[in-house]
């Protein structure tokens, strides 16, 4: 439901109210969540108190911290980098030491018994390559809004607003007639103009936060 009427309702609201309410909106929203959950759901705790388990909370640091560098690092350092070969062989040791670890103690901070279980294993997977393509949908969608919003359209500059933004461009056109050779072609001359900042306090407030 959240992601059929979300678009919609932010839609509305960047149109009627302006988007820095986009963000403001939900402040109302948590501070309801929070009244709600205080008052009609019950506290619920675990008979005793787990565990510590500091060596598989290591490990698993080491195995998301390896894993997020070698994956953001190896595209300008070369994937066959030491930094990043040593980056995805610890991720791999961490991953094969919480194997090895977890299933020998009495409260694994992973229980990986659970993952026996086709139906578990199976919505683990498919809400990985969920939140993965939602992911990917979101940063492609951003480029693309980048290169409409600095694109000319109709000959006419877009104004982005919002303050903080340093250096923000949009471009107008000027096209000029020119001929050589007796052929005679119209070239469009883009040139990018400071955009305009907002200088709404509301509009600074938003971004600082």
């Amino acid at each position: 439901m959240s992601s059929v009427l979300g678009p919609l309702a932010g839609g509305l609201i960047v149109r009627h109210m302006g988007w820095p309410w986009v963000f403001w909106i939900n402040v109302p929203v948590g501070l309801a969540a929070i009244l709600l959950t205080l008052r009609f759901i019950p506290e619920s705790r675990a008979p005793r108190p787990r565990r510590f388990d500091p060596i598989g909370q290591a490990l698993v640091i080491v195995l998301l911290v390896g894993l997020t560098y070698g994956i953001i690092e190896a595209p300008g350092s070369g994937w066959t980098s030491p930094q990043i070969v040593a980056a995805f062989a610890a991720s791999a040791a961490a991953l094969l030491g919480l194997l090895l670890y977890e299933p020998r103690r009495d409260e694994p901070l992973v229980d990986l018994r659970f993952f026996r279980s086709i139906p578990f294993s199976a919505s683990i997977g498919l809400s990985v390559a969920a939140f993965a393509s939602f992911g990917g949908f979101l940063f492609l969608n951003t480029l693309y809004l980048t290169v409409i919003s600095l694109a000319i359209v109709g000959g006419h500059q877009i104004r982005v607003g919002g303050a903080g933004a340093a250096a923000a461009a949009a471009g107008g056109s000027n096209d000029r007639r020119r001929s050589a050779g007796g052929q005679a072609g119209a070239v469009a001359d883009c040139r990018a103009k400071p955009v305009e900042i907002a200088e709404r306090p509301l509009d600074a407030l938003t971004v600082a936060v």
